[in-house]
């Protein structure tokens, strides 16, 4: 079985900046250059990424095109490696637009998708946010129970979830902001 770290108040981009600092939140350091590591969230089709935290990724990592071009569905993951960091970044694509909201089955076919490359990869430690729990209006409780059962195979994976990501603020006014364009738009 996986394990699962949920850090309270964490920084999920502290975990990059750990990375790329060569720490970890596992205190074996001898089997350093072994992880590989990766963090993840939920996008749309358009990969628009327009609001929460996606705006974040958005302008961390950039490379909007080459995850494009890669063209994921619902149910499916987009990819981004990071060489220097050895480090994948999974859009996990969970609905058609930005202003929509994901099903959980979309959103079990993307963490599906990305287990297949977490595999294939030797992926050790997968960094997240509570995925589809802001937004997107899914709920922990019933999201958690599910990456449990489906990582449960993956003795050797460690999942760490952050509860309050940095740029919260940022975060509140950008959900704001799309959810004031989300009503112009339906008003006619």
């Amino acid at each position: 079985m996986c394990h699962m770290e949920i850090i309270e108040g964490g920084d999920l981009f502290s975990y990059l900046d750990s990375t790329v600092r060569g720490e970890s939140s596992m205190s074996n350091h001898s089997h350093h250059h072994h992880r590989v590591r990766s963090m993840c969230h939920c996008v749309s089709v358009d990969l628009n990424m327009g609001a929460g935290i996606a705006t974040i990724f958005k302008r961390r990592f950039g490379r909007v095109q080459e995850l494009k071009d890669q063209q994921a569905q619902i149910g499916q993951v987009a990819t981004l490696y990071l060489h220097d960091e050895n480090m994948y970044i999974y859009y996990l694509v969970t609905k058609e637009r930005y202003f929509h909201v994901p099903t959980y089955d979309s959103l079990k076919s993307s963490l599906e998708a990305m287990k297949t490359h977490l595999s294939q990869h030797n992926v050790t430690e997968l960094a997240m946010p509570l995925l589809g729990c802001g937004l997107d209006q899914l709920e922990w409780d019933k999201v958690q129970p599910m990456i449990m059962e489906l990582f449960s195979d993956m003795p050797q994976l460690k999942i760490i979830v952050y509860k309050w990501e940095k740029g919260n603020e940022e975060i509140k006014k950008n959900a704001k902001k799309s959810n004031r364009k989300m009503n112009d738009n339906t008003i006619e």
